[in-house]
C-alpha cells in the first residue's frame, strides 16, 4: 500500500515532510541540474566531465553539484586525484525514471 492510498485518513498527510519535498523539487528545478542527474544515472563522473556534458563552466557545475549534494540527490567519492559524483541512492534513479515514464504516458493521451 502506498502512502497516498485513499483508505488513509487526512492525518497521514500532515505527517509528510512537505518542506523537504519542496527543497528537493527546487533543487531539480533547473535544466543543468537535471542533465547532471540523468548523466549520473549511468555512471560516476567528475566536475569537468559533467561541465562538458551540460555545456556549463566547471564553476557553475560545482555550484549545481553542491545544491544536489545538499539535498542528498548526489554523493561524492575521492578516487586518486579526482572527486567523482554519483547518484545518492537507487531512489533518485527510480524517481528520474518514473518522471520519464510518466511523461511518455501523458504523451500518448
Amino acid at each position: 500500500m502506498n502512502c497516498f492510498s485513499y483508505n488513509m485518513g487526512m492525518d497521514h498527510y500532515a505527517d509528510l515532510p512537505y518542506e523537504k519535498i519542496l527543497l528537493i523539487l527546487k533543487a531539480i528545478d533547473n535544466q543543468k541540474r537535471l542533465m547532471i542527474l540523468y548523466a549520473l544515472k549511468h555512471q560516476a563522473m567528475t566536475v569537468n566531465e559533467l561541465a562538458v556534458l551540460s555545456h556549463a563552466s566547471p564553476s557553475l557545475t560545482s555550484h549545481n553539484l553542491r545544491i544536489l549534494k545538499d539535498n542528498r540527490l548526489v554523493k561524492s567519492s575521492i578516487q586518486g586525484r579526482y572527486i567523482y559524483y554519483s547518484l545518492d541512492d537507487e531512489h533518485v534513479a527510480h524517481f528520474l525514471l518514473d518522471i520519464v515514464e510518466h511523461i511518455k504516458e501523458v504523451s500518448h493521451d
